[in-house]
């Protein structure tokens, strides 16, 4: 049977090193200290007792394009959990200028690309800034102490 420690006090939190969480289907992971691999309902990384609160989708320029395209549905899918945590991000890998290169498979504009990008981003993400902000103020954030 498990006990459950009693809330770490403002300083103890101060303290603490967060654990990172890297999906099991990450395919080549960031080298984070204090990490370790579990599969995620949503996104490649988050931190370990907030993994329904924070989460980081990871996407290259040509997997951002292939998602976009080809795989919209799935991706789509991933931005709509994305869009109900406390804290969700996509993170591409790109400058904006590199971006607006599409990769040569891809038949889809950058100008589709980044209008789609920033349609979702306003319908998953522009008003929930602030209710999710105080929402979190008061809880307690669960972190592992480093070893």
């Amino acid at each position: 049977m498990r006990t459950r420690r009693p809330p770490a006090t403002r300083a103890q939190r101060s303290s603490q090193r967060p654990v990172f969480i890297v999906d099991t289907r990450e395919q080549r992971p960031y080298d984070l200290a204090d990490s370790r691999i579990e599969t995620l309902k949503t996104g490649d990384y988050s931190i370990a007792g907030l993994e329904g609160h924070v989460a980081i989708e990871r996407k290259t320029k040509e997997d951002a394009y292939s998602s976009l395209g080809q795989g919209r549905g799935r991706f789509r899918a991933e931005v709509e959990r994305l869009g109900r945590l406390n804290y969700g991000a996509i993170v591409i890998e790109t400058s904006l200028s590199e971006f607006l290169r599409p990769p040569t498979f891809s038949r889809m504009s950058p100008r589709a690309a980044i209008n789609t990008l920033l349609a979702w981003a306003v319908r998953y993400w522009a008003y929930r800034g602030r209710d999710a902000a105080e929402e979190c103020r008061d809880e307690e954030p669960v972190l592992r102490e480093s070893d």
